[in-house]
């Protein structure tokens, strides 16, 4: 999402009042994704299988769950729901000893990931 603020005008633009978005959020705030943004591609490249597509840059122009709810709430969308779950086993599952501490910080750290509800007045 290059232009968060391009997006949430053309969201709005197109949706009925009424209607739902359900959004699925990578939270900038969580450790693993600060990591990530600054770590380098090829880092991440290495964390591939041969048949997944290659990494890509991490950024998050949105810069904060907080921030994209922000700019739909100022274009008429209620927040409904908000719910956030744990990410790093789901990158990390293929390495038996990683993945048994990525499910342990899964449970109690920040939630890498945010799943939003919103509905347009």
């Amino acid at each position: 999402m290059p232009d968060p603020e391009a997006a949430a005008s053309e969201i709005s633009r197109i949706m009925k009042s009424g209607g739902i978005l359900v959004m699925s959020l990578s939270n900038p705030k969580a450790p693993e994704f600060i990591l990530a943004k600054i770590t380098p591609t090829w880092f991440h490249q290495l964390f591939r299988k041969e048949d997944q597509d290659e990494a890509y840059p991490v950024k998050y122009s949105y810069g904060s769950i907080e921030n994209i709810i922000g700019m739909l709430g100022a274009r008429g969308f209620i927040l409904l729901e908000h719910k956030s779950f744990g990410t790093t086993h789901s990158y990390l599952y293929s390495w038996p000893l990683i993945s048994s501490l990525a499910k342990f910080y899964d449970k109690i750290g920040i939630k890498g990931h945010s799943v939003l509800v919103l509905r347009k007045n």
